[in-house]
């Protein structure tokens, strides 16, 4: 049987859910032959997260944090070949996974795979404190409408807290002040 792996852009939330179902049909393959009898679990954020909650930015790939260890080299590789990868962990420093698990919500179930999104809450910390050194992320908060309609109140207490905790140099940004300020001048110019 052949499996979409044509890792081409993702512009829609459909090419998202069409690449998690084309690897839930590579993965149920590798269960019918007794190769892979456990579930792969793991929480979309960056690009793919941005995209799934406001249409708002284009990818190739799906970031995530995985919830379930995968040991088994041919499970790996189709995981790669479908574009899901956890370099999330190399941008994106939290304390602790649990403060994120916990919020993040159900997007996709089957015998082989659970598909989380991390909370629009979490996906602001994580672009906020991402150590990619770039304006990639700071640009993503301020053209996207994912600080619209948030808990800004818990992202600055969660942002003082975390902030410590992030390797490198330092918060990329001056304040989330700053950043919700030029969201609100986007946006009204928009309207204009």
């Amino acid at each position: 049987m052949a499996f979409d792996t044509n890792l081409g852009i993702l512009e829609t939330q459909e090419d998202v859910f069409s690449r998690i179902l084309s690897l839930d049909e590579h993965l149920k393959t590798l269960e019918l032959e007794g190769k892979f009898n456990d579930q792969l679990s793991f929480i979309i954020f960056g690009g793919t997260a941005l995209l799934l909650y406001s249409g708002y930015r284009v990818t190739s790939d799906i970031d995530c944090y995985y919830l379930s260890s995968i040991t088994i080299e041919e499970v790996q590789s189709i995981i790669a070949e479908h574009g899901v990868n956890n370099r999330i962990e190399n941008v994106m420093q939290f304390p602790e996974p649990e403060d994120f698990i916990g919020r993040s919500k159900e997007i996709f179930v089957s015998d082989q795979i659970e598909v989380r999104i991390a909370s629009r809450e979490d996906l602001i910390l994580s672009k906020l404190l991402s150590t990619r050194g770039t304006d990639r992320d700071e640009k993503d908060l301020i053209e996207s409408d994912i600080l619209d309609n948030v808990d800004l109140d818990y992202i600055r207490e969660k942002f003082e807290e975390y902030k410590d905790f992030r390797i490198g140099a330092g918060v990329n940004f001056s304040s989330l002040d700053d950043i919700i300020n030029e969201r609100v001048k986007r946006r009204e110019k928009i309207r204009v």
